[in-house]
């Protein structure tokens, strides 16, 4: 990894695509590790740190919420933003939203409403630290506030057309 690195730092959502074809950059480098929940996510950042990236777009949490409070969710979240931060300040850090799960595809044990109160709060950390939010979450969404299942197999992950919303989004920030 190099300085001009633009790292995809999440879960299994993040390790299941192929983000330097997808983007067609060979820059970017994936991160994404199936199963990763916050606490893992702190525990590894020096090895992404280190390399002082030049963007690092950070999606996690999904996993956490069968597991721990929204609360220590937030924490450490917090404490990923604030790691990255001090550690990388000549990164510029994306924090992207959480995306929706659709129950009816297959019960994850994850609310959506949830969900959603996790991304506001995000959002507020994003305003609070001066970062850039990326509110994937509505792009997902079906009329019912769910993944829509045109784009899920399973109701958390996507398909390749969700990948393909993803870049659209991402290529806003890509580049600037």
């Amino acid at each position: 990894m190099s300085s001009d690195a633009i790292v995809m730092l999440g879960n299994s959502i993040t390790q299941s695509c192929e983000w330097s074809e997808l983007l067609e950059n060979s820059n970017v480098v994936n991160r994404g590790i199936a199963g990763d929940m916050t606490g893992g996510m702190l525990q590894r950042l020096d090895d992404i740190t280190k390399y002082q990236p030049s963007k690092i777009f950070l999606m996690i949490g999904v996993n956490d919420i069968s597991v721990l409070s929204k609360e220590k969710i937030i924490e450490n979240y917090k404490s990923i933003v604030n790691k990255i931060v001090e550690k990388s300040p000549s990164s510029k850090l994306y924090l992207q939203s959480i995306l929706p799960v659709n129950n009816e595809v297959r019960n994850s044990g994850k609310s959506n409403s949830d969900i959603i109160e996790l991304n506001n709060k995000i959002q507020v950390i994003a305003s609070d630290n001066g970062l850039v939010y990326v509110n994937l979450h509505p792009l997902f969404l079906d009329e019912e506030g769910r993944l829509d299942t045109e784009l899920t197999q399973d109701g958390i992950h996507l398909d390749m057309e969700g990948y393909l919303i993803w870049k659209k989004e991402l290529l806003k920030y890509i580049d600037k």
